[in-house]
Order: C-alpha cells, then sequence, then structure tokens
C-alpha cells in the first residue's frame, strides 16, 4: 500500500513539477472498520482492556463463527500476532504475553464477520 502511495505521489509530483501543488491523501488506519456486520460487531467483547498481553474474546452470538483468524497489528500496520481458531465455546483465551505495552490494532475474521477494534497493552 505504502508503495503504491508514493507512486502516486512520485506521478502528480511529475506532472505539476515542483510548484506548491499540495495532495492530502487519507489512508486508512489499520483499526478502522471497513464492510462489516454491525449487529455481530456488537456481540464481540475483548476483556480486560487494558491488559497485560493475557485477555479473553467474548462472543456473545456465536452463530455462524466456527472458524476464526485473530491478527493484532502494531500502530504501524505490523503484524506481531496471529492465532487461528478452528472450534471454540464460551470465551476465548489469548496468551500474546510477548508483545510491549503500547496500542495495537486487533482483527477478528470469520466467514460472515470482521471485527476490528483497539488492544491496550500495560505492562
Amino acid at each position: 500500500m505504502k508503495k503504491i502511495v508514493l507512486l502516486i505521489l512520485f506521478i502528480l509530483v511529475s506532472l505539476k513539477g515542483f510548484s506548491q501543488t499540495r495532495v492530502t491523501l487519507h489512508l486508512p488506519s489499520p483499526c478502522e472498520a471497513t464492510n462489516v456486520n454491525d449487529s455481530k460487531l456488537k456481540s464481540i467483547k475483548i476483556i480486560p482492556n487494558p491488559n497485560n498481553g493475557q485477555f479473553f474474546i467474548r462472543l456473545q452470538d456465536q452463530s455462524g463463527i466456527n472458524e476464526m483468524i485473530i491478527s493484532v497489528y502494531s500502530m504501524d500496520g505490523k503484524l506481531v500476532f496471529t492465532k487461528k481458531l478452528e472450534s471454540h465455546r464460551g470465551d476465548i483465551k489469548i496468551n500474546a504475553g510477548e508483545l510491549k505495552s503500547g496500542v495495537y490494532c486487533i482483527q477478528l475474521k470469520g466467514k460472515d464477520t470482521v471485527f476490528k477494534g483497539k488492544l491496550l497493552i500495560k505492562k
């Protein structure tokens, strides 16, 4: 994505020369929700948040969520933790204790559901 943005900027500068042209681009943050099913999002909670890297994902409504991939990204968009869940009941325990203190983006992706939110780790 960054390479595409840089290429677009290069093309714009090349076409306009080095005049005082300003280009403003909005790049979505890794935490920004896109194409989500709101009814399922309300049924997902991360507890506790903030945490020390060990937390639970609570799924209020488990219908239609049999397989899920949990991904945690640093704020610069790098994947720092991932876990695939095949089947589960009740709260899902996550141990990402190797993560340093900071703000992260967490994504839970199921067959028909995508949840994106912020995760705060304090040690």
